[in-house]
């Protein structure tokens, strides 16, 4: 029966954050299920921050004794140095894109809950939650080539496993917990700490610094500190032991022996975040913060404006001895996740902390942060330009070119073949062609259709199309054939595209629900003009805001989707270059795209940039000539593969065809057709394979058709077929019977003896008849679908 339910609110999604030691909450999300391998930020747990009486007891330090760095000689290769220039938008959005977006690597844990065996986890997994460290770094000004220790990552492996299995978080674990070891709890005792989450996000977890235990941001303030060159990472993922299921952990070792040595120059001389100049939004959390080195801050004063307009905020209780010294205040305008909204246009906070007492004298620390989206490019930004020739053939070489971009290290080039979809069935709706996301309710694919309906689950429910969209035209359309059952005003079903790759997706249209249980029926044709030119992704979404109908009678049904004015691209195959020149053999006929790319300063690369369209001419052909028809249909040549290994092919302007037995000639007016034409003309027989063989290979070398006409008149089968010394006459009417197939007209008869007679030579008579347009007509059906040669 359909059901009418109310969707919970936002307040289902409270943070669940807890000081070490604590009890875990039970999870509030129907998303947050112990089998989770990770969960958001915001729902994770975070343990109080270390003091510094801690980190330095953590270090073995002692006051007033050289203390080295323990772990300077074990510590990996360290990487190249990241540096942001936060005054530029287009860098921020380019390095945010590119860098702290980058996929993350999979996690290879090789422990075991149940046998409590810390194990370890992938060295590219380890190094990309080093690289959002640093990333983070780069950002606030900060030297930002943090380097991981593999001695710091084994004891903080220990750590992690522990907090995991015990469900709590402490810096100082008893011996009594399982699995406790003293490399865990030195670990412990050295690392900032989180239940709920791993990897790489567990960063953001950490400059977030959630929860009521956190105002001091202490989490933040030790990743910020700008002495840290080295850093261990322990990461365990959810799991199960006795009977029950435990959380995912981290341990992230922050603590490092030059805390304590003269301070390392930053960029802005404080340490702020967000930091100065343009932030990503979803990096903007609703604890901004302002640290410097010994400052007192007690009678500090903060005023923040929002475009010009004065903004509300509460500060923070000052917390001194945590990394340094730091003012953290709360900022009102951040959504129901405590980070700041998506924004629908740059935003500009002025901020100024006045009163600030640093050697007893007052100072003001005065910055602007702009809050941007990094999937809205940046206006007038450079781009690469590439550029090709427009039409080439299969098999031969060609030189494809980047123009020169200012700050570019490298240049890459990715070619795509491009395949025309239909109108119809352009996307079968199966497992292969679709990838569904339901929460693991009901399967989506049912019987050749899209379904989506409420069962109980109100998370989105989406399908996203398994290829790679290429928008050709400006009148480009996405045609989904859809019914719309029973659904409420607070039900919607979109149609979405993606021009990065899935990581921002936007509505190309919306529909919701009508209360009326009668189905709505029909094809929607979704434009796509705003996306000509450029790759997308494509998904459909169906999700509930509110009150929703429940049940398979309910919702929405896709049938078919299909595409006008859209190719699909095939797998690309990228080139990279120092110099922007490329050089390229297409093996493989039909319609490509060259898409340009520029790495700048070595660590990123721009946005794709204007491409370039070659269409390349010819066919691969596997087979020998026999297995294959070939038509010719208005003018192009159709080559359909009759065991359907090859498939179907059409060249728009064939030239040489090479099968595994003959090559087929389609240079007409070329050399083989020119051979062909001076064969017939001069033997009056079809040319036989070995000798037009021979003849079409002298002339690809460099023989003139009348050198070739000369050698035919000398042979023994020409004197044979015209007499060994024939007059004027009998040669003239000879070669219009075996040439034309006609005996002489009276002028033309006239015309030629008078060239013969003012000197002619027999060979250039022989291919002026051959090359006649009368002669061309004739023979142009014999060769309309190739001439065949074997093969060398």
């Amino acid at each position: 029966m359909t059901q009418r339910i109310l969707r919970t609110t936002l307040a289902l999604a409270f943070l669940a954050l807890a000081g070490c030691g604590g009890q875990a909450d039970a999870p509030a999300l129907q998303t947050m299920s112990g089998a989770a391998e990770s969960v958001a930020p915001s729902q994770l747990r975070l343990g109080t921050p270390l003091t510094n009486d801690q980190a330095r007891a953590a270090q073995g330090y002692r006051p007033g004794v050289v203390h080295e760095r323990q772990e300077a000689a074990r510590v990996l290769a360290e990487g190249t140095a990241l540096v942001i220039d936060t005054r530029d938008r287009e860098q921020v959005r380019l390095v945010f894109n590119n860098i702290y977006r980058e996929p993350t690597p999979a996690l290879a844990w090789t422990g075991s809950h149940a046998a409590g065996i810390p194990g370890t986890t992938s060295p590219a997994f380890k190094a990309a939650v080093i690289q959002r460290v640093n990333w983070f770094r780069a950002m606030a000004g900060l030297r930002a080539t943090v380097r991981l220790s593999d001695a710091y990552s084994a004891k903080a492996q220990h750590a992690a496993l522990m907090m995991s299995v015990a469900g709590q978080l402490s810096h100082t674990p008893p011996p009594s917990w399982k699995f406790y070891t003293q490399e865990g709890a030195q670990a412990a005792n050295a690392s900032n700490l989180a239940l709920g989450i791993h990897g790489p996000d567990t960063v953001d977890g950490y400059i977030q610094d959630d929860g009521d235990n956190n105002a001091a941001v202490g989490h933040r303030r030790w990743i910020f500190h700008p002495n840290t060159l080295v850093m261990g990472t322990g990461d365990v993922p959810s799991g199960a032991i006795d009977g029950r299921q435990v959380a995912a952990s981290n341990a992230l070792w922050v603590t490092d022996t030059d805390y304590w040595g003269p301070r390392t120059p930053v960029r802005d001389d404080f340490v702020a975040w967000p930091a100065s100049g343009y932030v990503p939004y979803s990096t903007v959390y609703e604890r901004w913060s302002l640290s410097y080195p010994n400052a007192d801050f007690s009678q500090a004063k903060i005023s923040v404006t929002r475009d010009g307009v004065p903004v509300g905020l509460a500060i923070e209780t000052i917390i001194p001895d945590v990394g340094e010294n730091t003012i953290v205040w709360k900022m009102p305008v951040i959504d129901g996740t405590r980070k700041h909204p998506r924004p629908t246009a740059d935003v500009r906070y002025r901020v100024s902390v006045s009163n600030v007492v640093v050697a007893q004298r007052a100072r003001s620390f005065d910055y602007e942060v702009t809050v941007f989206d990094p999937a809205v490019a940046t206006p007038g930004r450079a781009l690469p330009v590439a550029s090709a020739p427009t039409l080439v053939r299969a098999g031969q070489p060609y030189t494809a070119r980047i123009d020169a971009l200012p700050g570019a290290s490298a240049y890459s080039l990715t070619e795509y073949l491009r395949t025309p979809l239909a109108a119809t069935r352009a996307a079968p709706i199966d497992a292969g062609t679709w990838t569904t996301a339901n929460g693991g309710h009901h399967a989506i694919i049912d019987r050749g259709a899209l379904r989506f309906y409420v069962d109980g689950n109100w998370e989105p429910q989406s399908a996203t199309l398994n290829k790679t969209l290429y928008v050709a035209s400006g009148a480009a359309k996405v045609l989904v054939t859809r019914s719309m059952g029973l659904a409420t005003k607070d039900q919607a079903f979109r149609v979405q595209a993606s021009s990065d790759d899935g990581a921002n997706w936007r509505d190309l249209y919306q529909e919701t629900g009508r209360d009326v249980r009668g189905p709505l029926t029909g094809k929607l044709s979704v434009a796509l003009d705003d996306y000509s030119g450029k790759i997308v992704k494509l998904r459909l979404v169906a999700d509930a805001s509110g009150p929703a109908y429940v049940g398979a009678d309910t919702g929405w049904t896709v049938s078919e989707v299909g595409f006008e004015g859209v190719d699909e691209l095939g797998q690309g195959r990228e080139l990279r270059s120092a110099s922007g020149e490329f050089t390229l053999t297409p093996a493989r006929a039909g319609n490509y795209l060259l898409l340009p790319r520029a790495e700048l300063h070595g660590l990123y690369d721009t946005d794709v940039g204007h491409p370039a369209l070659v269409v390349v001419d010819g066919a691969v052909l596997t087979g020998p000539r026999a297995a294959y028809t070939i038509t010719r249909p208005g003018g192009l040549l159709t080559i359909v593969d009759n065991s359907g290994r090859d498939g179907t092919q059409t060249v728009r302007d064939p030239f040489r065809l090479d099968f595994t037995d003959v090559t087929l000639a389609f240079d007409v007016d070329g050399n083989a057709g020119q051979t062909y034409r001076l064969y017939r003309a001069a033997f009056n027989r079809t040319p036989d394979t070995g000798g037009i063989a021979f003849w079409i290979r002298s002339m690809d070398g460099g023989l003139t058709l009348e050198n070739m006409a000369r050698d035919f008149s000398r042979s023994d089968e020409f004197i044979t077929l015209y007499g060994a010394a024939p007059t004027h006459s009998q040669i003239i009417t000879a070669i219009y019977r075996n040439v034309l197939k006609r005996p002489p007209d009276e002028a033309g008869a006239a015309y030629w003896l008078q060239h013969l007679a003012n000197g002619m030579p027999i060979e250039r008579l022989l291919v002026e008849f051959s090359e006649s347009p009368e002669n061309k007509k004739q023979v142009a059906a014999e060769i309309a679908l190739g001439i065949a040669y074997p093969r060398q």
